[in-house]
């Protein structure tokens, strides 16, 4: 709880992706004993394109990444996250062996380099619509259950320093992948505004439509979030009209498309 307490201190402290970067990025790599840690933009569409923001902030970040464009289809993460929509916690170890992991192409190309011998990720989103996700990794054993509950604990911290520090008119640098490919760049604000993106999905909206692939009625999901039917029935009509579906099984369905160029 200590450790969770000190996070979200930090996070209160952030005013720039700067300080995510410098103060946030570490506080959450020191409380998962992780060795890594990267902030990443992930801008929806039908192309991948990320910018990833690292600590620590090595040069050689974007060669090792180089890579990782042609594989990132076969992470287990990315392959949880299409199958399972919305915000969350994850860790590879928890969904493959460290054998599996250790032949996955992921690994083998580029995050072996990086020092992810197991990877956790933190993914929520903000209400530009797009993905937003740290991901920690490190060598040794695998991350714990406990630490996966501890990044659940700060999350509403880290999302909301995440938002803040967005909105802040300073520079930060930035590991651009795009069309398979890799380089460094310097961005201000959210670098995926200008992306060409699809109609915004707000975080409620990607809410709703998680607990529709649940199989929950409107009214489950009213109770489950504490809204009225009237209102999920807004937030899905909203939903339908941004991913062009005429039903809920559509909309699913095309999220998770969607979601397939976003993690």
């Amino acid at each position: 709880m200590q450790m969770a307490l000190d996070v979200a201190a930090v996070a209160a402290e952030c005013r720039t992706v700067g300080e995510v970067q410098s103060q946030l990025l570490p506080a959450l790599a020191a409380a998962t004993g992780a060795e890594i840690a990267v902030y990443h933009q992930i801008a929806l569409g039908p192309e991948l394109e990320e910018y990833g923001v690292p600590w620590p902030d090595h040069d050689s970040f974007a060669t090792v990444l180089e890579p990782y464009p042609a594989v990132m289809h076969e992470s287990p993460l990315i392959r949880h996250f299409v199958r399972h929509p919305g915000p969350g916690v994850i860790g590879v170890s928890e969904l493959v062996s460290r054998r599996e992991w250790r032949e996955n192409a992921v690994y083998r190309e580029s995050l072996r380099h990086l020092g992810f011998g197991d990877q956790l990720a933190l993914v929520f989103s903000l209400n530009d619509g797009n993905g937003h996700a740290i991901t920690l990794g490190r060598q040794g054993r695998a991350f714990s259950r406990r630490e996966g509950d501890l990044l659940r604990l700060v999350e509403p911290h880290v999302r909301a320093a995440v938002r803040r520090s967005l909105e802040a008119p300073d520079a930060y640098r930035v590991v651009h992948t795009r069309r398979q490919r890799v380089r460094w760049a310097v961005r201000s604000g959210p670098a995926i505004a200008a992306a060409g993106t699809a109609p915004a999905l707000t975080g409620r909206e990607l809410e709703v439509l998680a607990l529709v692939a649940g199989g929950l009625s409107n009214q489950q999901i009213g109770r489950r979030l504490g809204l009225a039917p009237r209102t999920v029935d807004k937030h899905l009509e909203n939903a339908f009209g941004k991913l062009g579906a005429h039903s809920r099984v559509e909309a699913v369905v095309n999220l998770r498309v969607r979601m397939a160029h976003v993690l």
